[in-house]
């Protein structure tokens, strides 16, 4: 794979948040002081934490292992771009 066919890692990360909200996470962008953010469940609600005081390439480490955790993730069935985008951030 070149580096023009390989996605950014904003291009991964809107990927990534694009799977958890069709996995039922509310994602809510919140300042943090750079702990990373992650998944949780409330009130039988899903949320993903994105720590906005990260660049780009930390918020989606943290996304893709929010999502790797989830055991949910293996269930559904994902598009090409978010399955690549998962596998990409796994390998990292």
């Amino acid at each position: 794979m070149t580096s023009r066919q390989r996605k950014s890692s904003v291009e991964q990360l809107e990927v990534l948040l694009e799977l958890a909200k069709d996995m039922g996470y509310e994602v809510r962008y919140e300042t943090l002081g750079g702990i990373g953010g992650g998944a949780c469940e409330y009130a039988g609600r899903k949320c993903l934490f994105v720590d906005i005081t990260l660049g780009p390439m930390d918020q989606l480490d943290a996304v893709s292992r929010a999502l790797g955790n989830d055991p949910q993730v293996a269930l559904y069935e994902m598009t090409g771009d978010q399955e690549t985008a998962l596998r990409v951030r796994k390998a990292a």
